[in-house]
């Protein structure tokens, strides 16, 4: 992946950029109300034990984790394409991510936590950012040297994002926080891509010395 030369393409990709999160991440929480909305209530009706409906519930969470990090993966990965990125793992690693924080919100969710809600936004913030944004780095390491700034990135993003939708009284104009985060994502891949690691050129194979034979002979 390469940088585009005019601010008209930096200003494109920008933009494609910031789309394709704004729909990942708004197709994705989609994915988790509904599952989370039709599925949750059948655990209450199973008769299980606390613990146990904990845990499915948790399980449940990861579920609908997984499915919306993959959702947002290959929304980002796809705005990507047309500047040569392709990477089949990053759908898998945001999968990943987003379905462990999702479990773990889950679990303090029902553990009834007596967080405050701006603690709580700070706290699932750094566990899904963290956890979302290591493991990407792990696949932009090799393609850009600056690629540690990858996960601070994700840590504001998903704090800013977090502690607006559950911390503020603007909390049910989700959309804000996602256009919000989409810009601040676009912003950081464009940054991203002024750094690349430039490719190694290959060995060139020492030429053969023939000894010469001093004997007289």
């Amino acid at each position: 992946m390469t940088m585009s030369s005019s601010r008209q393409e930096q200003l494109t990709l920008w933009m494609r950029t910031a789309i394709n999160n704004m729909g990942g991440w708004g197709l994705s929480f989609l994915i988790v109300n509904w599952l989370v909305k039709y599925l949750d209530p059948y655990l209450g009706k199973a008769g299980l034990t606390s613990s146990t409906e904990t845990i499915a519930r948790s399980a449940l969470w990861l579920l609908a984790g997984c499915f919306a990090g993959y959702t947002l993966g290959v929304f980002q990965v796809g705005g990507l394409s047309a500047q040569g990125f392709k990477s089949g793992r990053w759908p898998l690693t945001t999968m990943a991510g987003l379905g462990l924080a999702n479990s773990g919100y889950g679990y303090l969710v029902l553990s009834d936590s007596q967080l405050g809600a701006i603690a709580f936004s700070l706290l699932f913030g750094v566990v899904l950012g963290g956890l979302v944004g290591g493991l990407q780095w792990l696949i932009l390491r090799r393609h850009y040297s600056r690629a540690g700034w990858w996960l601070p990135a994700n840590l504001i993003i998903w704090t800013l994002g977090l502690t607006w939708i559950f911390a503020t009284p603007l909390g049910s104009l989700r959309g804000v926080s996602g256009i919000v985060a989409g810009a601040i994502t676009g912003v950081a891949v464009l940054w991203l891509l002024r750094h690349p690691i430039p490719p190694q050129a290959p060995e060139e194979a020492a030429p053969s010395i023939t000894p010469v034979d001093k004997s007289g002979f």
